[in-house]
This record gives C-alpha cells, sequence and structure tokens, in this order.
C-alpha cells in the first residue's frame, strides 16, 4: 500500500513537472508571438509610413509641375496635374493652396471633342449664345478627311444643338444669317451650301466656278438689285504645288460672285477691266457696302518666278456693282497682301510686300478716293490685321517689331504690343484686344497684357465674345475649347476674384453688409495726408456684379472706417475729420453727422441691436493732439450716451481698434501703447486691462482686432507684424500665427464659422517694400490656409463675407478686391467651372504617373 502511495507521488511530480514544462513551452510561443505580432505590426506600420511619404513625394512633384506648367501659361495642363496631386488620401495643404490658384485663374471652363479632324472655322451667333465649328484638311497636300462636318453648339452649356453634313471636302468658312435662322458654308469642293439652322437641312447649294471656295458671307438685303437676302461668294485657283489654299500672294486667280437666296442665281458683277488683271485678294466692309478688291497681272504657274507687275486696287459699290475709286499703286514688283476696312466704310488700310522685301502701307480715303503712301517699314513685311472699334488707329504686324498700333489717318505709330499675331478681335465695347499666334488678351488702350495662354494644342481658329469674358479655340485635335477670361484688370487673374475701381485714392477700410449682398469701402488721400483732391467718399458696391450703386459724400477728410448696421438699413463712417456720419443705405441720404468728437475717429462699430454706434479716436500719423477716448452715440436722438474715461478721470490712450462680444454686453479695444482694455458696454465703465501684445515686448498700436465667435477669446494683429489669439478671461496667449510678412498688420477679422483668421499686411508705398496681402490661417491649428497677393500697394482693411465664402480687401492702390476663399467645395467648383482632361500616354510617363495608368 505504501508502495502504491509512493508509486502514486511520484506520477503526480512527474504530472506537475510536465505541466511547468508545457507552461514554460507555451510561454515562450507566446511571448514569440507577441513578439511576432510586433514585429510585423511595426514592419506594417513602418510600411504605411514609407507609403504615405511616397504618396506625399509623388503629390508634391506633380504640384512642381502644375506650377511650372502655369509659369509657361498651359492652365489647362497645370490643372490636370494639380488634380493628380490631389489624388492621396492627405496631400500637403500647398497641394490644395496651388489648385485653388490654378483653378481661379484664367483657364479652360469647357473642353469638347467636337470633330474627328481639325477644326478650319468657329463663328458665334449673333446673339452671342450659340457657335458654330467646321471642320475638315487644311492642307491640300493632306488627305480628304473623313469629318468635314459642321457643327452647332450652346455656348452657355456646350451641348451639341444641330450638326450639319453634306460637304465632301473640308469646309473653309461658316457665316450665320443676320436674322439667325440659317447657315452658310463655303468649302474645298468648290461648293457654297446654306443650311437650315434649327433642322440641319440643307435648304440650297451652288458650284463656284472655280475649284476651291474660300469664303461666303451675307450682304444686306437689296444688294446688286436683289429683292432678298443674298451672299458674296470667293472662289479660288491656287498655284500648282503650293498646298496652302488660303494665302492670298499665291492665289493664281479669285472669282467673286453675288448669290441671290431667293432665286438661286449667282452673277459675277466684279470682274477686271483687263484681260491681264485677275482677282488676288478681297474684303467687304463690316456694313456690306463696300467691295475691296485687289488685281494683279496674271505671272502663271510658278511662284519663284520674277515678278515686276504693278497692282491695281478697286473700291466697289456691293449695292450697284460700280467701282467707287480705283487706285493704281506705281511701284513695280509690289503686291498687296493685307486689308482692313474702318468700321463706318470711310477709309481702308493696305499692307503690300515687294521685292527687296520693303513693306509700304496705303490709307486709302474710300469716300474721296485719296490716298496716302507709307514708305515706312524698310527691310521687312507689313500685314494689316484689324482697324479699332472706333476706327481712330489700326493694328498691324510689322517686321521686326511685332503687333502696333498706329494713327488710321497719318499712319504714326501709337503704340508697341511687342507680339506677332496672326490675327486678332476685341471685344463689343472696345476695352479688350485678343491676339491668336500667340494667344493673348490685352488692354488695347494701355498696351498691357492681362493674360496669356500657350495651350498644347495647335490653334487653328479662335474669336473673343463680344463680352470679352470668354474666347473660343478650335484646335488641330478638332477640340473645341471655352476659355474663361475673368474681369479682365490688367495682370491679375480675375477668377476668383472681383477687382471694384472707382476711389481716387487710396482705400482704408471695406466691409460687407450682413446679407452678403452689398459692400462699402472708404479711404482718401494719405499722401501728401488730406490734399485738396482726396477722395474723402463712401463707396456703395453690389457685391454680385461688382458695380457702384453709390458715391456718398460728406467727410473732409480721410474715412478711417465704415460699418454697415445688424439690419443691413444703415452704414456708418468715421474719419480724420473728427466726424462720423451715418448713411441711409437704399436712398444714400446722410441721415445724421457727429462732428468735433475729440479726434479722427479710427474704429467704428454698430451695437448688436443697431441702436448705437461705438467710436473710438485715435491718430494713425502719430501726432494725436486731440481728446482719445472711446464713445457711444445715440443713432435716434444723435447724443452722446457715454464717453470712457480712467478711474482719474482723464481720457483713456488712443483707441485704434474695437470689438463688442457676441452678448452685447463688453467691449474691447486695441490701443495704440500694445494693451487692450475691456469696457461696459451700457455704462462706459473700464472692467480691465489686458496686457496683450505689450506684455510681450510689442509696445506698438493694436489696429486689428475681432472676437471669435463663441465670445471665449479674441485676436490681435499689431504694428510688429503679430498676429496672435488670447484667451478674453484670463489675457494669456494661445496660439501665434506664424508667417514671413515682415510688415504691418492692419486688420484681422476671424470667420462666422469661427474655423478661420485673416490679417491684412503691407506698408504704405515710399517707406519700403513690404508683403502686399491677405494671409488666411486656420484658427485651431495655425497653419497657413491661403495668401492672397495680387494688390500693388498695403492692404489697410479685410473682413470676411456673412457666409464666410468670401474675403474683401481695400488697398493703397485705390481698389477694392473680393476674394473666393478656398473651402471643401474647391472640387465641386472645379467640377462644374473647369475643364480637367485626362492626361496623354506620353505625360503619364513624363511625370511617373505610367506605372498607375492602368491597362
Amino acid at each position: 500500500e505504501e508502495a502504491e502511495r509512493a508509486q502514486q507521488e511520484r506520477e503526480r511530480a512527474l504530472e506537475r513537472a510536465a505541466l511547468r514544462r508545457l507552461r514554460v513551452i507555451v510561454g515562450v510561443l507566446g511571448a514569440a508571438a507577441i513578439i511576432g505580432t510586433a514585429l510585423t505590426v511595426g514592419i506594417f506600420n513602418q510600411s504605411r509610413i514609407a507609403q504615405r511619404r511616397a504618396a506625399e513625394i509623388q503629390s508634391l512633384s506633380l504640384v512642381r509641375a502644375a506650377e511650372q506648367a502655369f509659369e509657361n501659361h498651359d492652365p489647362e495642363l497645370a490643372l490636370a496635374l494639380a488634380m493628380e496631386a490631389n489624388k492621396g488620401d492627405q496631400p500637403p495643404i500647398e497641394v490644395l493652396q496651388t489648385t485653388r490658384e490654378i483653378a481661379f485663374s484664367p483657364g479652360v471652363a469647357r473642353g469638347i471633342q467636337a470633330h474627328d479632324g481639325p477644326i478650319s472655322d468657329i463663328h458665334v451667333s449673333p446673339d452671342g449664345r450659340q457657335v458654330v465649328s467646321a471642320s475638315g484638311r487644311h492642307s491640300l497636300e493632306d488627305p480628304i478627311a473623313e469629318d468635314n462636318s459642321i457643327a452647332l453648339w450652346d455656348v452657355a452649356t456646350g451641348e451639341l444643338v444641330q450638326r450639319f453634313a453634306g460637304h465632301t471636302d473640308g469646309p473653309t468658312h461658316v457665316e450665320f444669317s443676320p436674322d439667325q435662322r440659317f447657315l452658310l458654308s463655303s468649302s474645298l469642293d468648290g461648293s457654297f451650301i446654306e443650311w437650315d439652322l434649327e433642322t440641319g437641312a440643307e435648304i440650297r447649294r451652288v458650284q463656284g466656278r472655280l475649284p476651291l471656295a474660300r469664303n461666303v458671307d451675307y450682304l444686306r438685303d437689296g444688294a446688286m438689285g436683289s429683292d432678298g437676302p443674298s451672299a458674296i461668294l470667293w472662289s479660288v485657283k491656287p498655284y500648282e504645288g503650293v498646298p496652302d489654299p488660303f494665302f492670298a500672294l499665291f492665289v493664281a486667280e479669285m472669282e467673286i460672285g453675288v448669290w441671290d437666296l431667293q432665286t438661286g442665281r449667282v452673277t459675277y458683277p466684279f470682274q477686271p477691266d483687263s484681260n491681264e488683271l485677275f482677282i488676288k485678294a478681297s474684303l467687304v466692309s463690316d456694313d456690306g457696302r463696300i467691295l475691296l478688291t485687289a488685281l494683279n497681272s496674271r505671272i502663271g504657274a510658278d511662284v519663284n518666278a520674277p515678278y515686276d507687275g504693278f497692282e491695281t486696287l478697286i473700291a466697289w459699290d456691293v449695292t450697284t456693282g460700280e467701282v467707287l475709286h480705283r487706285l493704281e499703286v506705281d511701284i513695280p514688283g509690289l503686291w498687296s497682301n493685307s486689308a482692313a476696312i474702318s468700321p463706318d466704310g470711310s477709309s481702308a488700310l493696305i499692307g503690300m510686300d515687294g521685292p527687296p522685301g520693303n513693306g509700304v502701307l496705303i490709307i486709302w480715303d474710300l469716300e474721296t478716293g485719296e490716298h496716302i503712301r507709307l514708305d515706312t517699314v524698310g527691310g521687312g513685311f507689313v500685314d494689316v490685321l484689324h482697324f479699332s472699334p472706333d476706327g481712330g488707329s489700326v493694328y498691324i504686324n510689322r517686321s521686326g517689331q511685332g503687333l502696333e498700333q498706329i494713327d488710321a489717318r497719318t499712319g504714326d505709330s501709337l503704340r508697341l504690343f511687342g507680339e506677332s499675331p496672326f490675327y486678332i478681335t476685341f471685344s463689343e465695347d472696345g476695352s479688350r484686344m485678343m491676339s491668336f499666334g500667340p494667344m493673348i488678351l490685352w488692354n488695347p488702350t494701355t498696351g498691357d497684357e492681362i493674360v496669356r495662354f500657350n495651350p498644347s494644342d495647335n490653334l487653328e481658329a479662335g474669336l473673343l465674345m463680344p463680352d470679352g469674358r470668354t474666347a473660343i479655340t478650335g484646335h488641330e485635335s478638332g477640340m473645341l475649347r471655352f476659355w474663361d477670361l475673368g474681369s479682365g484688370v490688367e495682370g491679375e487673374f480675375a477668377v476668383g476674384v472681383q477687382v471694384l475701381e472707382g476711389h481716387g485714392n487710396e482705400v482704408t477700410s471695406a466691409t460687407f453688409g450682413p446679407d452678403g449682398r452689398f459692400a462699402i469701402s472708404g479711404g482718401g488721400d494719405l499722401q501728401p495726408f488730406n490734399s485738396p483732391a482726396s477722395d474723402n467718399r463712401l463707396f456703395l458696391w453690389e457685391v454680385a456684379t461688382g458695380s457702384i450703386l453709390g458715391r456718398l459724400e460728406g467727410h473732409d477728410g480721410v474715412i478711417w472706417r465704415v460699418a454697415f448696421s445688424p439690419n443691413g438699413d444703415l452704414a456708418a463712417s468715421g474719419a480724420q475729420d473728427d466726424s462720423v456720419i451715418l448713411w441711409d443705405v437704399e436712398s444714400g441720404n446722410l441721415i445724421q453727422q457727429w462732428d468735433g468728437l475729440g479726434g479722427p475717429v479710427v474704429a467704428l462699430a454698430f451695437t448688436p441691436d443697431g441702436s448705437a454706434l461705438l467710436a473710438g479716436m485715435g491718430d494713425p500719423f502719430g501726432d494725436f493732439t486731440g481728446e482719445a477716448g472711446l464713445l457711444l452715440l445715440d443713432i435716434q436722438s444723435g447724443s452722446e450716451i457715454w464717453r470712457s474715461a480712467t478711474a482719474d478721470g482723464t481720457t483713456v490712450p488712443e483707441v485704434w481698434s474695437l470689438a463688442i462680444n457676441p452678448e452685447g454686453t463688453t467691449v474691447l479695444t486695441g490701443l495704440n501703447s500694445g494693451g487692450l482694455a475691456v469696457w461696459d458696454l451700457e455704462n462706459g465703465e473700464k472692467l480691465r486691462s489686458i496686457e496683450g501684445p505689450a506684455g510681450l515686448g510689442e509696445e506698438v498700436p493694436v489696429e486689428g482686432l475681432a472676437i471669435t465667435p463663441d465670445g471665449k477669446s479674441f485676436l490681435t494683429g499689431d504694428f510688429s507684424g503679430s498676429v496672435i489669439l488670447w484667451d478674453f478671461l484670463t489675457g494669456e496667449m494661445i496660439r501665434r500665427y506664424p508667417h514671413d510678412a515682415d510688415t504691418v498688420v492692419h486688420r484681422v477679422d476671424i470667420s462666422p464659422d469661427g474655423s478661420a483668421v485673416i490679417a491684412a499686411f503691407g506698408l504704405p508705398g515710399g517707406i519700403g517694400e513690404s508683403t502686399k496681402a491677405v494671409i488666411l490661417w486656420d484658427l485651431q491649428t495655425g497653419e497657413e490656409l491661403e495668401r492672397f497677393e495680387g494688390h500693388t500697394e498695403w492692404v489697410r482693411g479685410t473682413a470676411f463675407s456673412p457666409d464666410g465664402s468670401k474675403i474683401i480687401s481695400a488697398s493703397g492702390d485705390g481698389t477694392v478686391r473680393i476674394w473666393e476663399v478656398a473651402n471643401i467645395d474647391l472640387f465641386d467648383w472645379i467640377d462644374s467651372n473647369r475643364y480637367v482632361r485626362d492626361l496623354n500616354p506620353e505625360e503619364l510617363q513624363r511625370f511617373g504617373l505610367e506605372s498607375s495608368a492602368g491597362p
């Protein structure tokens, strides 16, 4: 029995030992598993970090390429690359900033694959609502294209309205009828066709007497004795071996016919009176009254043969077919290569070339037949492009000098543009001019370049819409592009920013009304201060259109601050003349004026209930001798409710800024000393002082001040350049907003939702170079989100719109600007307002995206 117990004890000991070994093994395996899991997680995390880093590097690389494309004036490629850069989970903030800058700049609003082949011509309808495009081969050496169609497009939507098929070779020109019911086209197949615009049906066609139909245009009713509408037709026969059927110099023969669109009959009334002459070029005046033809002696098929013939110019009356004037150009070997007729048909300018390359300009009075020959282009060609809309000047291409504006009567040079375009076109009011080849939008009055484009797709045809805000181009690829050109301020990208002009001097303050529909601004002449020419008016603007609704006069000094009442019915302005004026917004009438307040009014705000105005006095010029302080003024009675004072009865230091808390119980003021003070709004009692920037050693005026929507913190901007968020209760600094703008801060504001802050920077001209911008930061993180640049002088005022979608800025350059704020809807905006194309295979490879392109 004892032996059995001993045996059992041994067995239990072995079991315990086995259990201990098992536990050790399990423990080791568990530890190994934990270590393995940790290593796996670590490796996975390192892999994810590496992947994120690689994605960030690629995103930054793509945005650098986008910036380069943008600098090279190719916004279409730039936006395509910027959108690729945004495809990562968390692209760097600068990627978003660059994308915003590119998207809100002039660029392609819409791209349409209109045709399968090159676009040969585009034309806009008389009402500007439709555009027609034609496609076909451009050179006689090219094979006949498969797509020889004409297409009608809706300008607003880009939708195809109608397609016209009937030509067997490339259309060369398309033209709308004046009533916009019909369409005319000419073609390399030699035919002219009139189409029904609504149905797309062919109404009638005629074949020209020469092989190629070069051009077609509607004439006025009654031309050449017709009872109804008629058209003028141009047929040409080019030299053998010359591929371009449109270059007038190489046209061996031209026939000009008049097509009666009621009877279908074609006549040829404009004929040379000698068998030794042929028509080589022609032009109809804008009013359809005059036809100008250039006649030359036949020189055979050899385009390189010496030429010593004479040129004859004839002006015809289109209505009767009679010769109005005839001009024999008595210079052997000289030929016309271009011409333009003034808008009123009273004169023409003809450009002529000839051996040894000496260009000649001829100004021809079409009313008297007299002419002036200007041998002013020695050593090169001269190409006449276009009269100005007012007829006072002409734009020419001069060899070695490029585009030039000359006086239409004397030929005197007025302005050089420095480029050599193929053709130009104007907006309806003549304020904007677009040149094609290169594609540049100009201010024709000043000669300033507004914006330039360098599309990678070869440009074949282009036009500027009558409003000057849109250009339409046709390309070799068959693409039709609609370009958004913005508002037209020289040197500025105006999509995403409105530039409001009208002030005669610096603008010191601007703000939005409570519903965001209106804005007000004020300013005056600061250099020299308060000169007799100072524009001390308050301007009322309509935000949607940028138009001036009112210019309100009443101050005798620079306006420093402006404000809207809470309901938007009233506006107020404070000025250097120690006054505050209350205005009726709808009528622009002066309602109340407070004079002799004791000092320049540099801070101003309505109370939340709109019953009173709070005014702060100081002097930005530093020579204050008046009575500084803070005033509360009753709007109804015009009486002074209270004036702030220190405990010992003396007035407070200069007040440079103020803000009322959301509850409407207290007022915070920024002082010229760098400190701040809190006041009871009801009685004007000073509640406490806050060291603010002065406590950080920045004893400089606090000109920018705003309280957050929750009232818990406030923002300051001062003359040291600091932008700081503070705790309202403790006065302690929460956050400093970093920037590299080594200059003064004039205004700050906080977005209505409390998510972002802005500050206006700059020094007056003459003091030194400085940043002239509004900077936007994330309120919580302090991260710079955007920088709004474009003002050419200091930015003195800035504010958010009520919905936070816009920022207004006032500047010493005399302008007010309204900026779109980047937000989560940026990509929705791009989707609705910009054409984003796919990168082609070569671009995918070049920018390192080939592996992600897919099969």
